[in-house]
């Protein structure tokens, strides 16, 4: 930890829904429901708290629009 990034290991994920996002975060929701209604469709559920990564972002994109992140839903 330094005070303004954190590390932490978290446990696997045996089976997860992972989702590319491209834009900026104010619209995850687009992304989390289009992945919730797959699980519907498939017969998944979520069987934890979701994840996100962050690939590229403000730090190194100036557009929102070119910012990438994976979102990752367990399921089951």
């Amino acid at each position: 930890s330094t005070g303004f990034l954190q590390f932490k290991r978290l446990p696997a994920i045996p089976k997860a829904l992972c989702v590319k996002h491209v834009g900026p975060y104010e619209r995850f929701y687009e992304s989390f429901t289009s992945a919730v209604r797959y699980m519907e469709e498939h017969g998944y559920r979520m069987a934890g708290d979701p994840r996100f990564s962050y690939i590229d972002g403000a730090w190194n994109q100036e557009d929102p629009n070119q910012w990438v992140s994976i979102i990752q839903i367990p399921i089951e």
